[in-house]
């Protein structure tokens, strides 16, 4: 009896082919945003406010492995923004505090910033939208660069478990002869 190892080795390249080390990427970003200035005697902080939704559409049978969110205090129209904290899906991402380079109160300039997303957090994504909005703690208008979403994934086990049986079939085909 005689087995062929042909496709146990091409099965073995394609699996290291889409290996986790080579997860796939996904990016996302909104336009820059400029909120409306506070009402003269605003009560601060303001209610929370809309800054765009990212629309996900991750391919089936994928896991998020790693998420994360990124911008700028300060766009194209101010380098600086109010003071400002941001939230994604009620998470807080980000903030710029009176008197920090990022705020008009500080006048240094832009701010970049990053935050990535705990595997706990994952389930934000579920439905595949993603709300950042804005909560204005003081005077002046919320200046935001754009924003980018960078979501890193895996085929999930289930998938990892069809390959793996594929090659366990395809290498104990035995040669007819």
């Amino acid at each position: 009896m005689q087995y062929r190892l042909g496709p146990l080795v091409w099965t073995a390249l394609l699996l290291s082919w889409v290996s986790p080390a080579g997860a796939t990427s996904f990016t996302h970003t909104l336009a820059e945003f400029t909120g409306s200035p506070a009402a003269p005697g605003s009560s601060f902080p303001l209610s929370a406010a809309e800054v765009g939704t990212f629309s996900i559409l991750l391919p089936s049978g994928q896991d998020i492995v790693s998420a994360t969110l990124s911008g700028r205090f300060g766009n194209a129209s101010a380098v600086t923004s109010a003071p400002v904290q941001l939230l994604a899906e009620g998470i807080a991402v980000a903030e710029c505090l009176e008197g920090l380079a990022c705020s008009v109160f500080g006048a240094s300039g832009s701010q970049d910033w990053s935050f990535t997303f705990d595997a706990g957090d994952f389930d934000v994504f579920a439905d595949g939208l993603l709300t950042l909005s804005f909560v204005q703690t003081s005077f002046l208008q919320v200046q935001l660069g754009e924003t980018t979403l960078t979501i890193q994934t895996v085929p999930e086990p289930a998938t990892w478990l069809l390959f793996a049986c594929g090659a366990l079939a395809l290498s104990l085909r035995r040669v007819r002869g």
